[in-house]
Parts: structure tokens; C-alpha cells; sequence
């Protein structure tokens, strides 16, 4: 429905739809609350109010993705502010190497892919399998008009494979870091609280030596989002295991999500 809507009306239908179901969608409001306490330390009305704007925010990204679905490379731009921090996405491609992206629930980290393909990266996503195969099809055959293509993790045994290839042939790689899959996952701190980061960047620059580039796709107040690109994080290679990387990841995100805690999207469980 989406689709055939003005993007102002689908996200405003969008809203209207999340009041009327957030009764239904308790169990996820009450985790994405407790996330947010975690990260802001707000109580009370303060921290409901935040929920409902959280949920808000995050229906307007979905619809802002359906709406992007048929509307091709024109559509999809008119949503996208200029990138920040270019130079330090130059930077990490400068070599002519591989790069991993590394992102997490913040903003519309969906619509980014196509977004950063339409403007030149050749890019392959990493994701995990959908609750069905079709919807886990839709998604590729989504990302795919746009040039993009992508890798599900899950029953692929190849798959870490298929990623390591995509690397070593110069392309950007881009993962979800901040809801791993338990076999990828290693237990660090987060405003000082233990949570489960993915260890697959640490992974995959000790075979690779891709570098490792934070990108978010936050939502700016006049509605458009920005691609913004941080620092390189910096690996050490002879680490042993993947804690102390995993940890330097996470130290990278905490300051964006503390900054924007309404964007973050997490109505899981993230704190153990």
C-alpha cells in the first residue's frame, strides 16, 4: 500500500497504524524500553514518551522502505541526504581492497544498501535468513535491482566463504554488528553493561585485513537520511580471539547510539 502513497502520507499511515497496535506489540516495547533505559537512564514519563517515539520512528523507516520498493533509483534518492565522512570511506577503499561495514539498528540501515550502490559501491549484505524463504528472497531480489547483492548466513555453509571472496575481489562487505547470531558472538561492554556483539568483523579482517569502517544511515530533522562514515576502527591482527576487537567495535558505536538513542531500533533483548 506504500508504494501507490506519497512518502509523507505512507509514514504518517505508518504511525497511525503503531498506535493502534502497540497494545498488541507489548512484549517488543517493553524490551525496547528497557534498552533505552540502559542507554539513557530515563524514567518515568520521560522514558514512555521516548518508547512511543522510538516505535514512531521506526514504522516511518519500514515505510519509507515499502515505499522505495517500486520506485526505483529516483524514489529512493529523494530520501538520502549527502554522505558524511566521505573522506574516511575513501580512505578505507583507497588501497583498492575490500571494506567491511560495519552498521547496527540505527536509522534506516535497510534503505542504506541499495542507497550506497546507486551511488557507485559495489556492494554485497550480509544478512541472516528471513522467518521464510520468500521473504528472504524479496529482500535479495529487492536489494539486487539496485546492484547489490547478498549473502544469507543460516543453512549456507559457504556462506563465510562467499564473503571472504567478496573481500578479496575489492568489494564492500556490509553486516549488522548489534543483534548477532549466537555462534558469532562475543560478550563485551556497552555503557558499562555486558551485550553480545558480532565477532564476524574481527574474523574476517584476520583473513582479509579489510579494513573495518562504522557507517550509519541516521534520519536528519528535515526527514532525509544521511550515510555517515566514521573513523576506521583500528584491529590488532595478533590479538588472540576476537574480545579486544570486538570490544573497539562496540566502543565506536556507543557514542552514536548515545547520541541518537531514539533511532536505535532494538525490541530485543540486548543487555545480559
Amino acid at each position: 500500500m506504500a508504494q501507490w502513497m506519497g512518502r509523507k502520507r505512507s509514514r504518517n499511515v505508518a504511525r497511525w497504524i503503531g498506535r493502534a497496535s502497540s497494545r498488541i506489540c507489548h512484549n517488543q516495547l517493553a524490551l525496547a524500553r528497557e534498552n533505552l533505559a540502559a542507554v539513557t537512564g530515563a524514567t518515568g514519563a520521560d522514558l514512555d514518551a521516548m518508547v512511543r517515539r522510538n516505535f514512531n520512528g521506526f514504522l516511518g523507516t519500514m515505510a519509507d522502505y515499502a515505499w522505495c520498493a517500486k520506485g526505483g533509483s529516483e524514489r529512493l534518492d529523494t530520501c538520502f541526504a549527502p554522505v558524511g565522512g566521505s573522506e574516511h570511506l575513501h580512505a578505507a577503499q583507497a588501497p583498492g581492497r575490500g571494506v567491511l561495514l560495519v552498521t547496527g539498528h540505527l536509522g534506516n540501515w535497510e534503505l542504506g544498501a541499495p542507497h550506497l550502490a546507486d551511488i557507485g559501491m559495489k556492494l554485497t549484505v550480509v544478512t541472516m535468513e528471513e522467518q521464510t524463504p520468500e521473504l528472504t528472497r524479496w529482500r535479495a531480489e529487492y536489494r539486487q535491482r539496485h546492484g547489490v547483492r547478498t549473502v544469507a548466513i543460516g543453512s549456507d555453509r559457504f556462506a563465510f566463504v562467499e564473503i571472504v571472496k567478496a573481500l578479496q575481489r575489492g568489494e564492500a562487505v556490509a553486516l549488522l554488528v548489534d543483534r548477532p547470531v549466537p555462534d558469532a558472538a562475543e560478550r563485551v561492554q556497552m555503557f558499562e553493561r555486558p551485550v553480545w556483539f558480532s565477532n564476524g568483523p574481527s574474523a574476517l579482517h584476520k583473513i582479509t585485513g579489510a579494513p573495518v569502517l562504522p557507517v550509519f544511515m541516521l534520519e536528519q530533522p528535515d526527514g532525509r537520511y544521511q550515510p555517515s562514515a566514521l573513523p576506521m576502527v583500528v584491529m590488532d591482527t595478533n590479538a588472540t580471539g576476537h574480545y579486544e576487537n570486538t570490544q573497539r567495535l562496540a566502543d565506536a558505536f556507543e557514542p552514536v547510539i548515545r547520541a541518537h538513542p531514539e533511532q536505535w531500533y532494538q525490541f530485543a533483548r540486548v543487555f545480559s
